[in-house]
């Protein structure tokens, strides 16, 4: 509406074990996992590297 100030988005983070999982809302803590998530991302493979090092290793015995 008119006048109202805009919301802010609001994020939440999932984590998940073997026999559990933890929803997270705190800001604090779902930022850490974005800052986590991004690291990972950044560091993760290509698809066309992921598959020549599947069949890299298919071929090792």
């Amino acid at each position: 509406m008119e006048g109202e100030p805009a919301r802010q988005p609001r994020w939440f983070g999932y984590g998940e074990g073997q026999r559990s999982g933890l929803l997270f809302s705190d800001p604090k803590e779902v930022g850490i996992l974005q800052i986590r998530y991004a690291r990972m991302r950044s560091q993760a493979l290509t698809l066309e590297d992921s598959q020549s090092l599947l069949r890299e290793m298919r071929g090792a015995t």
